[in-house]
């Protein structure tokens, strides 16, 4: 029996070890600190006026741009003043729009899911939490409009895909038609 004790006692070891290496993927994406470049939330709410009814996302490039954003999602606060147009210098960073669209109940947020974001293939990936009420929960009858707003350092990317945890790309948007539309 005393054989087996020992084996038995170097079973977490061997375990562990085939383990560690899956510690260093996120979403899929290698975790090496030197290929994320830091994210930074500027605003999150679940009051976010949009033309569009379905999650969308939007990548802004200009002060004028932020300011028009920044605009409409405060004016409908009732006694509180607007908040000053967080500061981000636009000739090295950009902002990004994640909305989730319009919700007619509450309990729908969008949050940073990790406040770095990695670029592979021309293809920066955001994580997020993408939370949804749970379907026997009690929620406000009420609409909302979830959004995160999120300054990012411009690289050499050609599209950014939001996804959630499960790695699943939850909105998305190409850089030059972004670009184009700003």
């Amino acid at each position: 029996m005393k054989g087996l004790s020992s084996v038995y006692a170097f079973l977490p070891c061997l375990l562990l070890g085939a383990f560690i290496p899956l510690s260093c993927l996120h979403n899929g994406l290698a975790m090496n600190p030197k290929d994320r470049i830091a994210v930074e939330v500027i605003y999150k709410g679940v009051s976010c006026p949009s033309e569009e009814a379905e999650a969308h996302v939007r990548w802004i490039t200009s002060r004028d741009a932020l300011e028009s954003v920044w605009q409409a999602i405060h004016r409908s606060r009732v006694g509180l003043a607007v908040p000053s147009v967080p500061d981000v210098d636009f000739t090295s960073h950009g902002v990004l729009l994640v909305h989730m669209g319009t919700k007619t109940t509450g309990g729908y947020a969008i949050e940073l899911a990790d406040a770095t974001f990695a670029v592979k293939e021309q293809a920066a990936t955001v994580s997020v939490d993408w939370l949804v009420p749970p379907s026997d929960r009690v929620v406000p009858q009420v609409m909302t409009t979830p959004c995160l707003i999120l300054k990012l350092i411009k690289g050499d990317y050609k599209r950014i895909d939001v996804v959630d945890r499960k790695g699943i790309v939850r909105v998305s948007t190409d850089m030059k038609a972004a670009t184009n539309s700003d």
